[in-house]
Order: structure tokens, then C-alpha cells, then sequence
């Protein structure tokens, strides 16, 4: 009889236990099936009663911030996960979220940093490797990125994510070695020929220099030229250049040259034609023996579809020439880029310009108050990935029947 009322007490206990468990779990019921149909509202309205029972219930907050975060309401969600990693500092998979979700705010130093932590926590978590290797890879660093990513296949090899990733990541090369020839045949002096070699490098995200030796001759007279500038940019801030020249000039090309350049750019969405805006303003400054000029450019760069870009550049230049009053001359150009054969392998590019009253100022040839139309293009052919030959021709008219024409040729390697 005692065994039959102790079988009895046993089964209604139980009985009882089953039903507090699914009353308790009906607002998980509720919730994924909210959040199945997309009300939002609703499913966030269920966890906030919830959690007036038990506020620092670290699931119903972990839902609480999902929800923000499908609902689109990422600054919400950002601060939901900030508070659960405080009363939850252990657990790896809240400093994951917390890392995605700065990620979806286009804040990478913050997913790196939350992200850092979780892997801190589980080393092992191929997921969190992700994570970070696309941060990495937004703060430019392509080189931690793809080690981010190979620690993830190798963490989990079936991860498909991680394996593209890497697959489609290369080292991006820091240094680009240039070296060119131009010729210049004009109807009113000798030929002109300037030969050059330059080297430019991306050191970090934010620094990078610019390094050339040019050689010029003309009419038997050589001339040569140095150099150097250095780049910061930012995020958000835009690029900085400076740099500056120095020449044996004999006459023929500046003695020295000073300049800068701030370069920012826009990205734009939603346009249907227009896809990004870059906005340059640059100063040049070029010291002869017997002129000194200054030259003001303006110059937005239009991103079109298909890989076009189309430049508009506006010059305001300032020459002194001894006792002549200095005086002030415009010029304008306009230049068309566009793929020819967009091949991943062997990329053929071509461009073409307009530019009147156009003077570049490098050579004493451009100095001076003349009236000029310049007409041009070129072709651009990728030979291998990282290696590229270009070639360029124009022809200019001057005032007084006077023509230049110019040509000339460029190879290029990216290590």
C-alpha cells in the first residue's frame, strides 16, 4: 500500500515538473515562431515580458539582441551585446556576436578587438577566425587576413565559408616598379626624350612613399631629376601627399618642385549610373632659373559602371617671369577610361584625352601664355597577374602653327 502512494506522489510530481517546463519554455515557442513570420515587434515584446521576471537571464538577452540585430537595428543590437559580454565575459560565442555585429556597422577595429577576445577564450573556434580575417581584411592587412583564414579550414575543413576566402585572397603586393620612356617631337625645336624609373610602396594601412630618377634631353642637353613623396591616409579621413624634387636642370627642367595633394573619396549607392566620386585639390609649386610657377589642380574622378572612370581636371597656373607682372592662366582635360577585354588574365585597357591649354610645367617648354588643344589615348595590357605594359600617344596644336607630338611606353610589376 506505502509502494502504491509512493508510485502515486512520484507520478503527480513529475506530471508537475513536465508542465512548469513547457509553460516555461512557451516563450521560446512564441518567440521563433514571431521571428519566423518577421514580426519583430512582437518577438521582442515576448522577451521583454519575460525578462521583467528574471532580468539577467543571459539566454532571453542573447534573444533580445538577435532580434535587434534580424530587425536591421544594429546600434540597438551593438549595445544589447556590449551588456550580456559584461555579465558574461567567459563565453566566446557573445564576444563572436558582439564581433558581427561591429562587422555589419562597418567598424573593423572594434569586431577585431571583440573578436580577439572570443579566440582568446576558445582558440579553437574556426568561426571566430572568420570573423577576424575579415576584419584583418578591411583594415588592409591581407596578409593576417589569409592566415585567419587557413587556421579556420584547418580548424574545420569542411567549412566552405573559409575555404573561399582564402582561395580568393592573395597577398596583395606592397611595392609597384615602374619604368618608362617618352619622346616628344616638336615642330619648333629639337626632340625632346625623358626616361624614368620609379618606385612606390604601401608600408601600412595608412603610410605609403613614392621614390623616381628621371632622366630628360634635349637637343643634346641632359638633365636629370629626383623624387620623393610620402602618402597618410585614413578610413574616413581621406590621403595626404606630400613631396618634393631635386635636379641637375641645366636649364631645362626645374631646379626644384614642392607639392601636395588631398585626395578624398565618396561611395555612392543607389545611383544607377553613378557608382563613386573621388575629389582631388593639389598644389604644385616648380622653380626654374628665370620662372617660378604655381599651379592649382582641381580634379574629380567619376567611378561609372563596368570599370569605367571618366576625370575632369581643372588648372589655374601662376607664372613669374623676372620683372613680367606674374599673371594667372587656366586649363582644362578631360580623360575616358574603359576596359577593352575585361579578362581576368590578360586585361586590356584603353583611355582616351582632351585637354585644352593644357601645360604640365615639367620641361621649360610648358612655360609660358599659349593657346593649345591636346588630343590622346592609350592601351593598357595586363601580361601576366601583377605585370602590365602601357602605351600612350597625343598630339598638341599651339598658337603660331606650332605641334608636338608626343609617344611613349611604360612597363610595370607589382612584387
Amino acid at each position: 500500500m506505502r509502494a502504491l502512494r509512493f508510485l502515486c506522489a512520484f507520478v503527480a510530481l513529475f506530471t508537475s515538473v513536465c508542465g512548469c517546463q513547457q509553460l516555461a519554455d512557451g516563450w521560446r515557442t512564441q518567440v521563433q515562431e514571431y521571428a519566423k513570420a518577421q514580426q519583430w515587434e512582437s518577438a521582442i515584446a515576448v522577451v521583454d515580458e519575460e525578462l521583467k521576471k528574471g532580468p539577467q537571464i543571459p539566454e532571453l538577452l542573447e534573444w533580445r539582441a538577435r532580434l535587434f540585430l534580424w530587425e536591421g537595428q544594429l546600434y540597438a543590437a551593438a549595445l544589447q551585446w556590449k551588456y550580456i559580454v559584461t555579465i558574461a565575459p567567459a563565453d566566446p560565442d557573445n564576444w563572436i556576436a558582439l564581433a558581427s555585429v561591429y562587422w555589419r556597422q562597418g567598424n573593423p577595429k572594434q569586431a577585431l578587438a571583440a573578436v580577439t577576445t572570443a579566440l582568446d577564450l576558445d582558440p579553437a573556434r574556426a568561426d571566430a577566425h572568420v570573423v577576424r580575417g575579415r576584419a584583418l581584411l578591411a583594415l588592409q592587412d591581407s596578409t593576417g587576413a589569409r592566415r585567419e583564414f587557413q587556421r579556420a579550414v584547418e580548424l574545420d575543413p569542411r567549412n566552405n565559408e573559409a575555404k573561399a576566402a582564402r582561395d580568393s585572397l592573395k597577398e596583395i603586393p606592397r611595392h609597384k616598379l615602374l619604368i618608362g620612356s617618352e619622346s616628344d617631337l616638336f615642330s619648333f625645336a629639337g626632340m625632346s626624350q625623358q626616361n624614368e624609373v620609379s618606385l612606390s610602396s604601401r608600408w601600412s594601412e595608412h603610410w605609403a612613399t613614392a621614390f623616381s630618377q628621371g632622366v630628360y634631353t634635349r637637343d643634346s642637353v641632359y638633365a636629370s631629376k629626383f623624387l620623393a613623396s610620402g602618402t597618410f591616409s585614413s578610413r574616413h579621413g581621406g590621403a595626404l601627399t606630400v613631396g618634393t624634387t631635386v635636379a641637375h636642370d641645366n636649364g631645362i627642367i626645374p631646379k626644384n618642385e614642392a607639392f601636395f595633394a588631398y585626395d578624398r573619396g565618396f561611395r555612392i549607392t543607389g545611383a544607377p549610373v553613378l557608382r563613386g566620386l573621388e575629389l582631388i585639390y593639389g598644389q604644385h609649386w616648380y622653380w626654374y632659373r628665370s620662372a617660378r610657377v604655381l599651379g592649382i589642380i582641381q580634379t574629380a574622378v567619376l567611378y561609372l559602371p563596368r570599370d569605367w572612370t571618366w576625370s575632369l581636371s581643372v588648372t589655374a597656373a601662376k607664372s613669374h617671369f623676372g620683372s613680367i607682372p606674374s599673371q594667372w592662366t587656366p586649363s582644362e582635360s578631360s580623360k575616358l577610361q574603359f576596359p577593352i577585354f575585361p579578362s581576368e588574365k590578360h586585361r586590356v585597357d584603353g583611355n582616351l584625352l582632351f585637354a585644352c591649354g593644357r601645360e604640365d610645367f615639367s620641361q621649360l617648354d610648358q612655360v609660358g601664355s599659349f593657346s593649345s588643344h591636346t588630343y590622346g589615348g592609350g592601351l593598357g595590357f595586363e601580361i601576366v597577374k601583377g605585370q602590365e605594359l602601357k602605351g600612350f600617344a597625343l598630339y598638341q596644336t599651339r598658337t603660331h602653327h606650332q605641334t608636338d607630338l608626343g609617344f611613349g611606353a611604360q612597363y610595370g610589376i607589382r612584387f
